[in-house]
């Protein structure tokens, strides 16, 4: 078995598609970096740390004192303050509490926010880095795919029609071949995840966690539309990263071992990862429902756990064991279908 786990390795690592894969991994995970580590994250937590605590119709005050502009100022920035983002708190504070020209726009954090709690906190960075994260997964996914499309696909001809004459053999091809697709996935997986967030840690250690991510600067508005901490919104990216992996790549190998050559596997799989993006679905369509479970909605998350299955548990929390089955159904698939090929 490890024999053939290591020859399995050794297939995929010198596909050629595979090589080019990486290459586009890499290419979105430097540039996800490279866009973090320009962020001024001293300035902005040094910023945050002023107005730290609930935020208050008093602390709306004081910030709006604060960042009141000059004529000047005004004169240069034609389109008003509530367009402008200088920095992350005055952002906040002039998009929903100020007019063009900088004064109080005369609404409450209650008239804003409703009866929710909001912690005023450094989110920037936390968003900057999640919203990193969404890159570098896409660029995953595509590797994932192009792992997963090859694993049984076109091998119906080769050594492992001997092993396939063996029912022992049967299942040690099989296993190798699983052990390999997702020894190889979730390796990359734990890279694109540790990398970012202990970047995340070191340059900010843990300020701004328990930060309302409905408090944020323009750039992030529609982030998403529930109040959550940073640290909360993260927790549930990663849990729907891991999940939509799992998914993606069982479900790639199901579409694998159906298939008679490479290229309907990988063609037919790029159709399972991107073909969710096209239809334009509301959230509140019945619909979303359905296309949530894909992997691409789970990689792209905020939609997830933004749409509540009741007043506390987002869709996201159903997703979850729900993409654990489907994948498991189909590694039951890509298993049996495989194993049980007639080798003539």
């Amino acid at each position: 078995m490890k024999t053939l786990f290591f020859f399995e390795m050794k297939k995929i690592w010198q596909n050629k598609l595979v090589w080019a894969g990486l290459a586009l991994f890499l290419l979105l995970f430097c540039g996800g970096l490279s866009s973090f580590l320009a962020v001024n994250v001293p300035f902005g937590r040094e910023l945050a740390a002023r107005y730290e605590g609930p935020l208050t119709d008093e602390t709306v005050a004081r910030m709006l004192a604060d960042f009141k502009p000059t004529q000047a100022q005004l004169d240069l920035w034609k389109t008003g303050v509530d367009h402008i983002n200088i920095n992350n708190m005055q952002s906040a504070v002039h998009l929903r509490f100020a007019n063009s020209d900088g004064s109080w726009n005369g609404k409450t954090v209650r008239d804003v926010f409703g009866s929710q709690t909001i912690q005023v906190g450094y989110t920037s960075g936390w968003l900057c880095i999640s919203r990193v994260l969404v890159r570098i997964v896409l660029g995953l996914s595509v590797l994932a795919v192009l792992i997963a499309s090859t694993a049984f696909a076109g091998e119906y001809g080769g050594p492992e029609s001997i092993l396939l004459t063996a029912k022992r053999g049967r299942g040690m091809a099989v296993q190798a071949k699983l052990a390999a697709v997702f020894t190889s996935v979730f390796a990359l997986a734990a890279l694109a995840l540790a990398v970012p967030l202990g970047l995340a840690f070191s340059r900010m250690g843990t300020d701004g966690l328990d930060a309302s991510t409905l408090f944020c600067e323009m750039e992030y508005q529609y982030y998403t539309s529930r109040n959550l901490t940073c640290g909360s919104l993260l927790a549930w990216q990663c849990a729907l990263i891991l999940s939509g992996l799992f998914l993606l790549t069982a479900a790639v190998l199901a579409i694998s071992a159906v298939s008679r050559n490479a290229l309907t596997a990988i063609v037919c799989a790029a159709l399972f990862l991107f073909a969710p993006l096209l239809p334009s679905v509301s959230e509140r369509s019945p619909l979303f429902r359905l296309l949530g479970l894909f992997p691409i909605q789970q990689f792209q998350f905020s939609s997830l756990i933004s749409v509540m299955l009741t007043d506390r548990i987002p869709y996201a929390a159903l997703v979850l064991p729900l993409s654990a089955l489907l994948g498991l159904a189909a590694l039951f698939t890509a298993r049996r279908q495989f194993a049980l090929h007639q080798v003539l």
